[in-house]
């Protein structure tokens, strides 16, 4: 990808796709939301947090069984890798761990925690981007000002939870087919 107004910066294909998309008029909100979504997830390891939810889930099912919980839940943190999300999983449950009567309920209140600061931290990025763009040159006052506003209302769309559903579920392709493109007369793009 050589134009667009991340050009310049070092981002994936996804993030360029989605920035191409803020300064795009002929882009809805809807589809912002869907390529911003895909993008929120390609740049987490999907599978490694699965992974580690689903262990930890696999446990709280069977918790009753054992007299202590908690060194087998640091030993289940221990067996999967302790970077990236799951880093930040593994830290937000053990915080929350006295606050929940259950461990299910911990780890559902922890991942929506990650996936808050993982929304969070990507709009923080791609504001950030928009300003470098800018500062390079590659976006002029006008597209900078419509990227900026749109990126917000974009990130303000996103679905929390369809995104955490796909991290528990390992689905790194949730938002394939709010990507396709639209065919029909009837499928212009919703203003």
């Amino acid at each position: 990808m050589t134009d667009g107004p991340f050009r310049n910066l070092r981002l994936t294909t996804a993030w360029k796709r989605y920035g191409d998309d803020l300064v795009n008029d002929a882009k809805s909100k809807d589809e912002r939301v869907a390529r911003a979504s895909h993008a929120v997830l390609a740049d987490a390891n999907v599978d490694e947090i699965s992974s580690l939810i689903k262990a930890l889930q696999g446990y709280a099912d069977r918790l009753q069984l054992d007299l202590t919980p908690q060194d087998s839940i640091e030993r289940i943190l221990q067996e999967h890798s302790r970077v990236g999300l799951s880093n930040d999983l593994a830290r937000n449950l053990m915080a929350n761990m006295s606050e929940y009567e259950t461990l299910s309920a911990a780890l559902n209140a922890s991942l929506q925690g990650v996936t808050a600061d993982l929304i969070a931290s990507s709009k923080n990025r791609l504001d950030e981007h928009c300003m470098q763009s800018r500062d390079f040159g590659d976006m002029n006052a006008a597209d900078y000002r419509k990227a900026f506003e749109r990126n917000a209302e974009t990130f303000a769309a996103l679905d929390a939870d369809r995104i955490a559903i796909a991290l528990r579920t390992g689905d790194r392709r949730a938002f394939s087919a709010d990507l396709k493109k639209k065919e029909g007369v009837d499928d212009a793009p919703d203003f």
